[in-house]
């Protein structure tokens, strides 16, 4: 799963930031396949997902809801990057609406 995660909990990262999109491809070619954002994504990354049989998921901006729902976090890259870093979540009955699967957006 890609998204912000920071002490204070998860919570999506405005994914249209071109340092965020621009590594969309990337992670999910490398089996990232759960993207959680906000905000519109280009057709270049719709594809990219399609391609990489990954998902684009939006939820609400509730960070204490979401952070209820990891049951374990580890830092696993770049930790000095703060939220930005990357984590490995475990969540159990994560909120969210798949908004981009197979080229398609609601």
């Amino acid at each position: 799963m890609h998204t912000a995660v920071s002490d204070a909990g998860i919570s999506p990262t405005t994914s249209n930031k071109y340092e965020i999109e621009s590594t969309i491809p990337f992670l999910s070619e490398n089996g990232v396949k759960i993207h959680i954002g906000k905000g519109s994504l280009s057709n270049k990354t719709k594809e990219e997902l399609y391609n990489n049989d990954s998902i684009f998921v939006i939820t609400p901006p509730v960070a204490a809801l979401l952070s209820s729902s990891v049951l374990e976090k580890e830092c696993v890259l770049f930790e000095n990057e703060g939220i930005e870093a990357m984590f490995r979540l475990k969540v159990d009955n994560i909120p969210g609406i798949v908004a981009i699967a197979n080229k398609k957006s609601i």
